[in-house]
C-alpha cells in the first residue's frame, strides 16, 4: 500500500429531513496501470433495525466491525479488487468493492469469512467498467462539502 493512501479516503455525512447517512469514502481511483480491468462493482449490504436513527446498534456495529477486519486483505492493492465505499445508515451498512473477477472475489471472501457466523449479508455484482456507481457517489459527496 503507497505510504499516502489515507490521503484518499474522506468521511462525510449527508443528512436531510429523512435519514442520515455517513459515508467513508475514496476520492480517487488507486492509481495503477491496470485499474481498467477492475470492471465488476460489488455491493455487500448488512440490513439491520437501526430504529429512529437509521444507525447499527452497538451489538451490531461491534459485529460489522469484526467482518471489516476479516475482509481486510480485499481491501486495497491485493491484485484483484479494490473497497472504495462505506456507507452506513437507512438502516443498512454497505461496502462497494471494484475487482477484475467476481469468481475469484467471491472465494476469497468465502475464504476470509470461513470461521464466522452466517453475517447477514445480501451481495450483489454490476458490470461498470466506467465505476459509474462509485462516481455518482463522488459526486453526491462533492455537492454536499461544498
Amino acid at each position: 500500500m503507497p505510504p499516502d493512501e489515507l490521503n484518499h479516503w474522506v468521511m462525510a455525512e449527508v443528512e436531510n429531513a429523512e435519514a442520515r447517512v455517513v459515508y467513508r469514502l475514496r476520492t480517487t481511483k488507486p492509481p495503477i496501470a491496470d485499474i481498467g480491468s477492475y470492471a465488476t462493482g460489488i455491493s455487500i449490504r448488512w440490513n439491520y433495525e437501526g430504529g429512529d436513527s437509521g444507525m447499527p446498534p452497538s451489538d451490531v456495529n461491534a459485529q460489522q466491525l469484526v467482518f471489516e477486519a476479516a475482509i481486510e486483505e480485499l481491501t486495497s492493492y491485493n491484485g484483484y479488487s479494490f473497497l472504495m465505499l462505506v456507507s452506513t445508515g437507512m438502516d443498512f451498512k454497505e461496502w462497494l468493492f471494484y475487482a477484475k473477477d467476481r469468481g475469484e472475489f467471491m472465494s476469497r471472501l468465502n475464504s476470509a469469512l470461513g470461521r464466522h457466523p452466517n453475517y447477514p449479508l445480501k451481495t450483489e455484482f454490476y458490470d461498470d467498467a466506467e465505476w459509474k456507481i462509485w462516481n455518482d457517489i463522488v459526486g453526491i459527496i462533492g455537492r454536499e462539502r461544498n
